[in-house]
């Protein structure tokens, strides 16, 4: 298996962080950023086997702060 990104998310500040390894629509996200956004969940109905069964949507970005961690090649 080879290394993948994801995206860090949880849905109140009281949860741990989960991995989601899916895309959220509408979010451009850029590299040496940290984001709180807010998005919609959408369940599909009767998803195709290799397809999430929810999708995650942009509703807004709240915060996008610059971070000062080096990129590992």
């Amino acid at each position: 298996m080879a290394p993948q990104k994801c995206y860090l998310i949880k849905e109140t500040q009281y949860e741990d962080w989960r991995f989601w390894y899916g895309e959220i629509e509408g979010f451009e996200y850029e590299e040496g950023y940290a984001y709180e956004i807010r998005v919609a969940e959408r369940r599909i109905a009767n998803p195709p086997a290799d397809a999430p069964a929810i999708v995650l949507e942009l509703v807004e970005v709240l915060l996008k702060v610059e971070t000062f961690e080096t990129p590992e090649p």
